[in-house]
């Protein structure tokens, strides 16, 4: 019987073992705006294929309004996911999770993997729907990703606690984007 259990423990710490080689996490680190990145947005990624050994891969994506108290109003009420799964080259499954909390003081969020979103920046940008080049204030996520070649999914979601204005509409409720890439060594 105790051998028995000694074989079962140690059969149970060897699959443990396995199971613990056989995924890894994709890190980030804060990046700031601008040139030398290959951008990486839930909006626009399916089919793209980045490369692991080109420029930095940044995943990016933000908020934009008419004027700042809209910006405020965005970041009291609203809070978010991002996530990426897939699985390297090598058959390593691969992940990714980052979440920021509302924030009562209306400014930019700090999210959980320590990324800040920008301070405000004016700008123009076009309405959705379509149009010409506005007037916006707007807020982005940056994050350079430490991702190993293979083929993932990217899943980012905006959750509206009760109406947001952003100066063209109002969002309540939940907005996702989900899209598929590939990353080349």
């Amino acid at each position: 019987m105790k051998k028995r259990i000694i074989a079962v423990l140690a059969a149970s710490f060897a699959a443990l073992a396995l199971a613990a080689t056989a995924s890894a996490a994709i890190t980030i680190t804060q990046a700031p705006g601008g040139p030398g990145y290959q951008n990486l947005s839930p909006f626009n990624c399916t089919g793209h294929v980045y490369t692991a050994s080109g420029s930095p891969i940044r995943l990016q994506f933000g908020w934009a309004a008419k004027n700042s108290a809209e910006m405020t109003q965005f970041f009291k009420y609203w809070h978010g996911t991002v996530d990426i799964t897939g699985t390297a080259t090598d058959g390593t499954a691969q992940s990714f999770h980052d979440e920021w909390a509302d924030n009562p003081a209306g400014t930019p969020f700090l999210t959980q993997q320590r990324i800040q979103w920008s301070a405000l920046a004016a700008g123009t940008g076009t309405p959705p729907g379509g149009g010409g080049q506005v007037s916006i204030v707007g807020s982005q996520y940056r994050g350079v990703l430490a991702i190993a070649p293979g083929t993932y999914t990217l899943t980012q979601s905006f959750v509206f606690d009760r109406p947001v204005q952003d100066g063209f509409s109002s969002y309540q409720g939940t907005l996702s984007a989900t899209c598929t890439f590939t990353v080349n060594p």
